[in-house]
């Protein structure tokens, strides 16, 4: 049961950094204008520890401008850029 309920922990933090990482890409590139290596660079500490498996995608066409973050090729993480809003999470 403890087993159960731990990865039902698992699952659920990897889901939300996954969905985290395409937010805070998805602003920091499109309403700061910086680059991607510069918003890695923000994230804290204990979140870059997943990086290195996880996938950006980064659409930069207008109208559309989004992130797509998948880590495992399981969770995904899906932000959209629209001018005057900023970036809203899907």
């Amino acid at each position: 049961m403890l087993g159960a309920v731990r990865a039902r922990k698992e699952w659920l933090t990897a889901e939300i950094i996954t969905r985290n990482f395409a937010k805070n890409t998805c602003s920091c590139i499109f309403v700061t204008k910086r680059t991607l290596g510069q918003c890695l660079d923000d994230f804290p500490e204990a979140e870059r520890l997943h990086m290195s498996r996880v996938r950006f995608e980064i659409d930069s066409t207008d109208p559309g401008k989004s992130v797509t973050t998948t880590l495992f090729g399981i969770f995904r993480g899906v932000a959209v850029y629209e001018a005057g809003a900023g970036c809203t999470q899907y």
